[in-house]
């Protein structure tokens, strides 16, 4: 009886471990990505039902390299990424009223950098793009021509 009992209660620590390790954006994982550096928002992107996309708005810390915050982000929120996964995207910025003007204004460059994890890739190699121009500049292309935006691949 008392084997039995504790046969399922493993059982349910794992699948409830299994559950916050693959699916909770504010899950223990996250959380020394968290006491490190403020969270403005995480919004996500559903579409019939299923989790397409999140992205994890934060402020850098004072002399904090962006580069290597965006790919700690990706480590933190996003670490094994398969098909099924969403795209997640770490937007890291000077201070919290630039993102809540990027989460107003989707239109506006504010972030100093972000790193873009897609489905099949680790968080290692994640996409990483430095912002070197103007901050909150109105972009003018879909493909950010002018803005300042430098796409870095990361090999590790």
């Amino acid at each position: 009886m008392a084997t039995g009992l504790l046969v399922a209660a493993v059982l349910a620590a794992a699948a409830l471990y299994g559950f916050i390790w693959e699916r909770d954006v504010r899950g223990w994982r996250t959380w020394g990505f968290r006491l490190r550096h403020e969270i403005v928002a995480t919004p996500e992107v559903r579409r019939e039902g299923f989790l397409m996309s999140r992205d994890v708005y934060f402020v850098l810390r004072a002399g904090e390299d962006s580069r290597r915050a965006v790919q700690a982000c990706a480590t933190a929120f996003a670490h094994a990424q398969t098909l099924e996964t969403p795209i997640t995207q770490c937007r890291a910025f000077g201070s919290a009223r630039d993102a809540r003007i990027q989460l107003q204004h989707p239109d506006l460059n504010c972030e100093l950098a972000r790193s873009r994890q897609e489905p099949y890739m680790d968080a290692g190699r994640a996409l990483v793009t430095i912002n070197t121009g103007e901050r909150c500049a109105r972009r003018n292309s879909l493909n950010n021509a002018g803005t300042g935006f430098h796409t870095i691949k990361e090999q590790q």
